[in-house]
């Protein structure tokens, strides 16, 4: 954890820890070796002796490595982020990102990759000795690569040609960037940008994937649409997130429309994927009120949700 002192060895004794397998809150302790996480035991098998100084946590809940892969610290949890994000002042976001970042830590997540925020926001990984309280390990992309006027664009990662990426690529690095993300697709929280639609060539995703490797960091792809994800796989990026499958159907709507010659490339290039069920799940309880009272669209929704369930 970032402005965290700690020894350099140490175990945490707890009488929760999560232990998987078997999936249960268990009697344990975990071994840290110079901030990492070296093993999680049993509580009869964890001496002091061998393990440097040990911390008993009591009956508190450990959850260790929990790890969250995507999150914009900048955004709000509320039901219009852009909007508030369109109000407020740059200095205003980064008192959110240290806030949110803050109440993560206290859930148990330990390390966070933020997959799109401002090149200020990179503050907070390049100067974590600054950090004003204890925060989780922070992995930032900063602004995407985006087009212009494209997905999240507001954060300042338009770029095009091959030159502006690659210049893009490079000011990212530098500002103290740990990960690389690319807009493979047009999103749902953007105005005028279509999830169903690939965003860029594919040799625009061979190089970001290429580039991200040999500058030793990770890459990260936000694909909505089938060939955004095809692509994003052959290019070898890390992690793709969402792939949704979308499709417009004739009515105008978007619909996951799952494409198992897709997915087979997925799995036989070894990328990961990032399926992003959690936020799914926020809006099901309103949605249900609003579908037994009529709305089609409601309906639409949570029809929509199952098929995202049967795709993951």
């Amino acid at each position: 954890m970032s402005a965290c002192p700690h020894p350099a060895r140490a175990i945490f004794r707890c009488q929760n820890v999560w232990l998987d397998p078997p999936g249960t809150f268990e009697p344990g302790a975990v071994l840290v070796e110079d901030g990492r996480i070296g093993s999680v035991r049993a509580l009869a098998d964890a001496r002091e002796t061998d393990s440097g100084p040990a911390i008993d946590l009591g009956a508190s809940y450990l959850m260790p490595g929990m790890i969250n892969t995507h999150v914009h610290l900048e955004l709000s949890a509320s039901a219009r982020p852009r909007k508030e994000l369109e109000a407020e002042r740059t200095s205003e976001r980064l008192i959110r990102s240290i806030g949110n970042a803050r109440t993560l830590l206290d859930s148990g997540v330990t390390t966070v990759r933020d997959c799109g925020s401002s090149f200020e926001a990179l503050a907070l990984a390049r100067r974590a000795d600054l950090h004003p309280v204890a925060l989780p390990r922070l992995v930032l992309c900063g602004p995407p690569i985006t087009p212009r006027l494209g997905h999240m664009h507001d954060f300042g990662g338009e770029a095009e040609t091959l030159d502006e990426i690659a210049i893009l690529i490079e000011r990212l690095a530098q500002d103290g960037a740990g990960s690389i993300k690319l807009m493979g697709s047009g999103g749902r929280m953007t105005p005028g940008t279509l999830p169903e639609h690939v965003t860029y060539p594919s040799e625009v995703f061979d190089f970001v994937a290429a580039r991200a490797r040999e500058l030793g960091m990770s890459s990260v792809v936000h694909v909505l649409a089938g060939e955004s994800i095809l692509r994003a796989a052959v290019a070898g990026f890390d992690s793709l997130e969402h792939c949704a499958f979308f499709e417009r159907a004739g009515n105008g709507r978007l619909v996951r429309h799952y494409n198992p010659a897709i997915a087979e490339t997925v799995a036989s290039c070894g990328v990961s994927v990032m399926p992003n069920l959690s936020t799914a799940t926020r809006a099901h309880p309103r949605l249900q009120v609003e579908r037994d009272r009529g709305s089609d669209e409601a309906h639409h929704d949570l029809v929509q949700f199952d098929r995202t369930m049967e795709n993951f």
